[in-house]
């Protein structure tokens, strides 16, 4: 069968989160066009077997999904990446994609916790211009002041002209002209940031070179006046995730695409012995968000101070 595009979209996962990526795979599946073929990447390092099986299961005649070991890939740098809280090393994975997949020009980059309202054909054909990337400004950003600040003292970006990394359109022939990972590299070995680690750093190195789209492409749970017709993409960021909590905006979109999967009594098992801990963990979590801003604040050397060095 032939098809008139194919869509290349590249996830990064670990073996604790596969069952909320099928969620998302499974909503490229429903909202999107037979027409179009859409190939699936999973960068990971160690997903299970088990799991490789569970989300192959997601395949169908115009659907497929592969896995990418990135673990050599990263091996000589990986010792250097900063984690924190609910973050894991499989968040730098996207910032080597353009280097991954040669064969593209033009690859999606998605968070595992988003889930598709329309077809992701309108996102790959937005026209990234000779941009590096075209992303959606970080709504969390624009909703809380401490993050403008951050933004703007730390990094030396103003706080609406900085991306949320969960959802990207890669222009990869910019991105290796502008040689974003060689900069990247050299960048981390002198300065890390803990704040949102693999976001700030591309944030950074493709300051001055974004395509900027419509919040419609990185709705958070949060912001409420937003006419949800016009919802394309729910992005269930940080802690606000509903196979944790109940209460959360748009969790009825999840749950729709979740019951078409085998992971459904899962995630409600989940959901509903969330436990106590947890929660305040979470909790702890946006606090240590908030300490960690106020820190680099007050800290002499920002990424602006160094800047020109690097």
């Amino acid at each position: 069968m032939s098809f008139e595009k194919v869509i290349p979209v590249v996830y990064a996962a670990d073996d604790n989160y596969y069952p909320f990526l099928a969620v998302s795979v499974r909503s490229i599946i429903e909202t999107g066009s037979e027409n179009n073929l859409y190939k699936i990447f999973v960068l990971n390092n160690g997903i299970s077997e088990h799991g490789k099986n569970e989300l192959k299961k997601l395949e169908c005649k115009n659907l497929t999904v592969d896995f990418v070991e990135v673990g050599s890939f990263v091996s000589n740098i990986e010792q250097e990446f900063c984690v924190r809280d609910y973050y894991s090393k499989a968040i730098y994975y996207r910032i080597f994609i353009p280097d991954l997949f040669p064969e593209y020009e033009k690859i999606i980059y998605l968070d595992c916790d988003v889930i598709l309202r329309k077809d992701i054909e309108n996102l790959y054909s937005v026209d990234i211009e000779n941009e590096i990337v075209a992303a959606v400004p970080d709504e969390a950003v624009a909703n809380v002041p401490l993050f403008q600040e951050y933004t703007k003292t730390f990094l030396g970006i103003d706080g609406d002209k900085y991306f949320n990394s969960g959802v990207l359109v890669i222009n990869c022939k910019k991105y290796k002209e502008y040689k974003v990972c060689d900069r990247f590299v050299k960048t981390i070995k002198r300065i890390k940031f803990e704040v949102a680690p693999d976001q700030d750093y591309l944030n950074v190195l493709c300051a001055g070179h974004i395509k900027f789209l419509d919040n419609g492409w990185n709705k958070m749970p949060i912001s409420p006046n937003f006419n949800e017709n016009d919802i394309n993409l729910i992005h269930f960021n940080l802690t606000s995730k509903p196979w944790h909590y109940e209460g959360i905006m748009y969790e009825k979109y999840f749950w729709q695409v979740a019951k078409n999967t085998s992971f459904y009594d899962l995630l409600l098992k989940v959901r509903n012995e969330y436990p106590d801990s947890a929660k305040e963990k979470d909790k702890g979590a946006g606090a240590n968000l908030m300490r960690l801003c106020e820190e680099c604040i007050k800290n002499p050397e920002t990424y602006v101070s160094i800047k020109e060095e690097i």
